[in-house]
């Protein structure tokens, strides 16, 4: 399952669910600050993505996941490493980076998921995984070998 929202917190919330949220704000939040995406004027990875009460999957293998305008917003930021500056932004679920549950709770990381209907990617990926490992064969031959 691929969700994109952050996760709703408040008094009456579990441990799980504030572990959770704490995640997708350390880990999946897209901070984009000025010319750090930007491509020829466009910004390269799509971000600020369109809310959306609902998922979305059409024929053309294109996918959109719910992305509901709730209200809720956290402020995010980065350090520019080339002058330390600190920029923030308020980011919505316009700015969560797709991800999986399971994933980020195990790994407590950035894993970026998203959903693949495309017949051809999977063929790539079970081309990859059939190939089978690299191996190397090696014959060794000693010269002027004396008996002992």
């Amino acid at each position: 399952m691929v969700s994109c929202e952050l996760t709703f917190v408040d008094d009456k919330s579990s441990v799980c669910q504030r572990r959770l949220r704490d995640a997708v704000v350390n880990h999946m939040i897209h901070t984009c600050g000025e010319g750090r995406c930007l491509v020829e004027g466009k910004y390269s990875k799509g971000f600020r993505k369109p809310f959306s009460d609902e998922t979305i999957v059409d024929a053309a293998a294109d996918f959109a996941p719910r992305r509901r305008n709730n209200g809720d917003s956290v402020i995010t930021g980065y350090r520019d490493p080339g002058t330390g500056k600190r920029t923030e932004q308020v980011s919505t679920n316009q700015y969560v980076v797709p991800y999986n549950v399971y994933f980020l709770a195990k790994y407590n990381s950035h894993i970026n998921v998203e959903f693949v209907k495309s017949f051809s990617v999977i063929l790539y990926l079970l081309g990859y995984m059939l190939k089978g490992p690299v191996t190397l064969d090696v014959l060794l031959k000693a010269k002027n070998v004396q008996d002992c």
